[in-house]
């Protein structure tokens, strides 16, 4: 890559202020052409770290920590989001008023999960530079912490940008949580469109390839689904989320030895929860159970590497396979800052598994309040409704889930099938 290439990737970094798992500022769309260059964000860091090391000033840290904030949504190492936030504090430190710094330093908050932090920060860089669009980033941390109406109101104020992929892509999540599916997949394909007109490319239009794939998985639509997944991974080679997102696919086709292949290669990049829990219940459902065991394993150390950010992830896995107990004081935890639908589903969870069936159900109310269609939640919610002995209601909810995926999960949808046959036995 040439050294004029390696500064437009680099200078990218300065309008892609998010961390992971909330929507980046500048989103991708379909298929690449093949003229279009993929980012090398290795080279970029390695341009900007020995830039610092010259001149330490307020831009250039500003650069190399929006960098290394892309290098951890690329390869979903949260370690990166710590160099980050170093070199950003650095830049502030010299330019306390410096609008892009603040922000990206709100961004790095999120990505920690350090939302009260993230949310303050995000508010200052708002009031610093109304120009950068820090309003953004405001409603995605109040999404994550379940404001959801707060989120609507930040938005709002964005809507002077039309067609902008940003901000369509942000309604299409809270689409996505209010059950209208397929306006959200509706609104995320206009938005992909429109961010690959705009020139995006690397993880920025991956992400969105993976968004895509996300929403048709839940809805069953696999061949869409996995087609996005590839399209992720030609625009980013390696990209995990696109690997493990194929994995999930494959499963759900029972395609097991392929869901193995596409997992190990997103646990080969980052050894995340997600991906850790997913090959161990494929192992176990092969009857592999020491690579199950030694799969499990490594969720807890991976968490406590990463107090925070995994928690949730934590809550579920201990919910299913380890102690309810934690599984229940973890997700509480999690609430106190986090009351998300996701918060509360996770805390049903938890309330099931110990036999509270009746706190399960108030959980899971508000887990559903939004009328949020996730073939998951709503196994939970059938769960809990039998478990309760209401049949009707669990039919209704184990229907629906069946309906929208009939293989959402490797070991819930054969368990949804039976949990059914057995509430209709009884209704």
């Amino acid at each position: 890559m040439t050294l004029r290439k390696i500064l437009v990737v680099a200078l990218l970094g300065v309008v892609a202020l998010v961390g992971p798992g909330l929507l980046p500022a500048r989103l991708g769309g379909t298929y690449p052409s093949g003229d279009r260059p993929v980012p090398d964000t290795v080279a970029a860091l390695a341009l900007f770290q020995s830039r610092v090391e010259r001149d330490a000033n307020a831009i250039n840290l500003t650069v190399l920590a929006q960098l290394y904030a892309r290098r951890s949504r690329e390869t979903g190492n949260v370690e990166e989001l710590a160099s980050a936030e170093t070199a950003v504090r650095a830049a502030l430190a010299q330019k306390p008023n410096y609008g892009p710094a603040m922000l990206t330093l709100a961004s790095v908050l999120a990505g920690q999960h350090r939302f009260d932090e993230a949310l303050t920060t995000a508010h200052r860089a708002q009031q610093l530079d109304p120009r950068l669009g820090a309003l953004g980033l405001v409603g995605d941390v109040l999404v994550a912490t379940g404001d959801y109406e707060g989120a609507r109101e930040a938005y709002s104020h964005l809507a002077g940008t039309p067609g902008s992929p940003g901000l369509a892509a942000r309604m299409a999540h809270l689409y996505e949580l209010e059950g209208d599916l397929e306006k959200a997949i509706r609104q995320t394909e206009r938005a992909a469109a429109a961010g690959l007109d705009q020139g995006a490319v690397g993880e920025e239009a991956a992400w969105f390839q993976v968004r895509l794939g996300d929403l048709n998985f839940t809805v069953g639509k696999f061949g869409e689904s996995d087609r996005r997944y590839r399209a992720a991974l030609e625009l980013l080679p390696g990209y995990w989320p696109a690997l493990a997102g194929r994995g999930k696919v494959s499963t759900a086709r029972g395609d097991f030895d392929r869901a193995v292949q596409f997992y190990e290669l997103a646990a080969a990049v980052v050894p995340r929860p997600e991906v850790m829990v997913a090959l161990g219940d494929i192992y176990s459902i092969n009857g592999e159970l020491r690579r199950a065991r030694d799969s499990y394993a490594t969720v807890e150390i991976i968490s406590q590497l990463s107090p925070g950010v995994y928690d949730r992830n934590l809550a579920l896995y201990e919910a299913d396979h380890g102690d309810p107990e934690a599984a229940l004081a973890l997700a509480e935890s999690g609430l106190e800052e986090r009351r998300d639908v996701y918060g509360y589903d996770t805390l049903a969870w938890a309330f099931y598994r110990l036999a509270r069936y009746g706190d399960a159900r108030r959980a899971m109310d508000r887990a559903l309040s939004l009328g949020t269609r996730d073939p998951q939640l709503l196994f939970h919610s059938g769960a809990i409704w039998l478990a309760l002995g209401d049949n009707r209601s669990a039919i209704t909810d184990l229907e629906a889930a069946l309906e929208l995926n009939p293989h959402f999960h490797p070991r819930y949808a054969e368990e949804a099938r039976e949990m059914l046959a057995l509430a209709r036995s009884f209704d």
